[in-house]
């Protein structure tokens, strides 16, 4: 847990940077910190894994 904070921070930081370099850049996403903290750790994840919630959508709108 405590590599994937540390990871999930220094990508966070990248991420920032990158956008500023180019404002239409893809962003981050915690599933790519989370599969490379896995992979570092020798649990090899399927290609699935990474689009999984590609279609999501919620039914409602988030609540104020």
């Amino acid at each position: 847990m405590v590599e994937f904070e540390r990871n999930l921070a220094r990508g966070r930081v990248a991420d920032l940077r990158n956008l500023e370099k180019n404002p239409t850049a893809r962003r981050l996403e915690v599933e790519d910190v989370m599969g490379v903290t896995l992979e570092k750790n020798g649990i090899e994840l399927s290609d699935g894994f990474f689009t999984v919630a590609n279609g999501f959508h919620p039914k409602l709108p988030p609540q104020n």
